[in-house]
């Protein structure tokens, strides 16, 4: 029966010890690649500033393009295309006449 009691605190000891080295061995590979992971952390950090002012630009710029168009466009765009629909009747309508 001790010598069950001794394997596992041995064994529950290992455990221990591995998972202490495993958290020491990645501290100190971030510590030694501090450098790098800051250069890398730094750049996506610009990277996304950068995509979000692009977005933010667009966005911008398709809110005023839409009120743009509704308070000076709209009207006149639309006007265009009842013309257009109107004249395309009337010529269909003279083209019946010419044809009989």
């Amino acid at each position: 029966m001790l010598e069950i009691q001794v394997a596992y605190l041995m064994e529950r000891k290992f455990k221990t010890l591995s998972t202490t080295t495993f958290i020491l061995a990645a501290l100190l590979v971030l510590y030694l690649t501090r450098d790098l992971v800051s250069r890398l952390f730094s750049g996506s950090i610009a990277l996304i500033t950068l995509l979000v002012n692009v977005l933010l630009i667009l966005a911008v710029f398709g809110v005023l393009s839409w009120f743009a168009y509704s308070l000076f466009l709209k009207r006149y765009y639309r006007a265009w295309h009842i013309n257009r629909i109107r004249n395309a009747r009337f010529l269909r309508e003279v083209m019946e006449r010419d044809d009989r």
